[in-house]
C-alpha cells in the first residue's frame, strides 16, 4: 500500500464505488491494526508514537499495519476514508466562512453589528484553524534566501550617483 493513495484523486463515495476502492480506502472504517508479532489489535488498545503519529502495539512497541493510512501534516494520520472523518456540517460552515470572507459580506447580508454572535464564534474558529494549517505548511517549505544578488542570473544593484548642484 502506498503512503498516500489517491493523493491527486477525487474523494467521493460514487468515485470509490465506481472503481471498487471501498476496501483499499477502508470505507467500512475498520480501525484494528496488524502487529507482526501479536496479530490483530483493537484500535482502543493501540498507542500513538509521539514523534511520527503512527500507531504502535502496546506489548512490543512495533508500528502496526493499518488497513488504510493517509498522512495530513507532519504527524496526523487518518486510518479510514477521510469522508468518514469530516462532518458535512463542518464543511458547510468552512465554505460559508470562506465565501463570506471572499465577498466581504456576512452570510445573512446584514451589517456586521447585526450579525449573530454564533457566526463570529464560528468564523474565529475557522480562521484560526486555517492560520494554524498555513503555519505548519510554511514550516515544511524550505526557506528562500532573501539575498537576490546571489541568485542565478541576477546582478548586484549599484547605487545611482546623484549630481550635486552648487
Amino acid at each position: 500500500m502506498e503512503l498516500n493513495p489517491g493523493k491527486n484523486v477525487t474523494w467521493d463515495c460514487f468515485y470509490c464505488e465506481e472503481r471498487g476502492l471501498q476496501k483499499e480506502r477502508n470505507c467500512d472504517g475498520v480501525l484494528d491494526g496488524q502487529c507482526p508479532n501479536h496479530g490483530t489489535i483493537k484500535h482502543e488498545e493501540l498507542e500513538e508514537d509521539e514523534n511520527t503519529g503512527k500507531l504502535k502495539c502496546p506489548e512490543c512497541q512495533t508500528v502496526v499495519r493499518m488497513p488504510f493510512q493517509l498522512k495530513l501534516g507532519k504527524k496526523f494520520w487518518i486510518w479510514r476514508c477521510p469522508l468518514q472523518e469530516i462532518d458535512h456540517e463542518a464543511i458547510f460552515l468552512v465554505r460559508l466562512v470562506n465565501w463570506s470572507e471572499a465577498i466581504h459580506q456576512t452570510p445573512s447580508g446584514r451589517p456586521l453589528l447585526e450579525e449573530s454572535n454564533l457566526y463570529f464564534e464560528i468564523r474565529d474558529y475557522v480562521l484560526q484553524e486555517q492560520g494554524n494549517a498555513r503555519k505548519e505548511l510554511e514550516k515544511q517549505k524550505p526557506a528562500k534566501d532573501p539575498r537576490p544578488s546571489e541568485q542565478q542570473g541576477s546582478r548586484p544593484r549599484i547605487p545611482r550617483r546623484t549630481s550635486r548642484r552648487r
